[in-house]
């Protein structure tokens, strides 16, 4: 099921990004659950929303209590677009669709508008990922070392 991350869904989520960090963001640091917790608590400010796969089921949003966290993606809308700012699984998950599920989601989600996503340059299994949908590199940030992707319908 995927659904907005609440609140009491951030311990799952805060191990799963630390155990992702390295390939989340050019920064490559960890968070701690006080920090995660500033990031949620500002995220709307900033037009960002949470979302999270849980138990597997491949349904869209609903209630989900006592489910466990198996992936989540951090949204960004924009005027120009949404973007994909984060994605991870939790590593004993991978291979099991959440992923994918996640992004179907966006792009269901995006609608209309155009989807991107940011993905490091050493991250190839992400890349990858994401060439898999028809996402393709539109532009390289140097200072970030990042790619931009943009998925093409």
């Amino acid at each position: 099921m995927i659904r907005k991350v609440n609140k009491s869904d951030l311990p799952q989520m805060l191990k799963i990004w630390n155990a992702n960090y390295k390939v989340l963001t050019s920064s490559q640091k960890k968070h701690s659950i006080k920090s995660l917790e500033n990031w949620y608590e500002t995220r709307t400010k900033i037009n960002h929303e949470y979302f999270g796969m849980l138990d597997g089921k491949l349904e869209y949003f609903g209630t989900s209590k006592g489910k466990t966290l198996k992936a989540f993606a951090i949204l960004k809308y924009t005027k120009k677009g949404l973007w994909i700012k984060m994605l991870a699984t939790d590593k004993h998950e991978k291979g099991k669709g959440y992923g994918k599920a996640l992004v179907r989601f966006a792009i269901k989600e995006s609608k209309d508008r155009p989807l991107f996503c940011e993905c490091m340059v050493n991250n190839w299994e992400s890349i990858n990922f994401f060439f898999k949908f028809g996402f393709k590199i539109i532009r390289y940030n140097k200072k970030l070392e990042e790619f931009v992707m943009q998925y093409q319908k």
